[in-house]
C-alpha cells in the first residue's frame, strides 16, 4: 500500500488551544510540556564537534561537479575564526553582518560564525 496514492494521510490531532482575540489574532498555546534544548546553535555545534568530528555537517556541489564536504570539527574550526575576524572588526549585537550571496557552506560558515558571538545575521 503507497500512504501517498491510496488515501489522504492524516496526522496527529492538533493539541493546542486556540484564543482568538477581539483585534482578529489568535494565541495558540500547546499542551507539549517543552522538553530540553540546547542554549543556542553554537552549544550543539561544539557538542557534535566533540562528539563526532569527522562527520560530515555540510555539503555542497561544487562547480566542477563534485562534492565539497565539511566535518563538524572543520566547521568549528572555522566558525571561531570567523567569530574572532568579527571581533577585531568591531562587530556584535549592535553591528550586524548582511550576507549578499545565494546559500553554500561559505554563507552558513559566515552566519554561523555570526551567530556564535552574538552578531545578528541578515541573509
Amino acid at each position: 500500500m503507497n500512504r501517498f496514492r491510496d488515501g489522504p494521510l492524516s496526522f496527529a490531532p492538533a493539541r493546542v488551544d486556540v484564543a482568538e482575540k477581539a483585534d482578529g489574532s489568535l494565541i495558540l498555546r500547546s499542551h507539549q510540556q517543552l522538553g530540553p534544548y540546547a542554549r543556542c546553535l553554537g552549544d550543539l555545534l561544539l557538542h557534535w564537534a566533540q562528539t563526532t568530528p569527522d562527520q560530515v555537517f555540510l555539503s555542497e556541489r561544487a562547480e566542477d561537479g563534485a562534492w565539497r564536504n565539511i566535518s563538524y570539527r572543520e566547521t568549528l574550526i572555522a566558525v571561531e575564526a570567523i567569530a574572532q575576524f568579527l571581533i577585531s572588526r568591531g562587530l556584535g549585537p549592535s553591528a550586524p553582518v548582511v550576507v549578499l550571496s545565494d546559500n553554500s557552506i561559505d554563507h552558513a560558515l559566515l552566519a554561523l560564525g555570526a551567530m556564535h558571538i552574538g552578531v545578528p545575521v541578515a541573509p
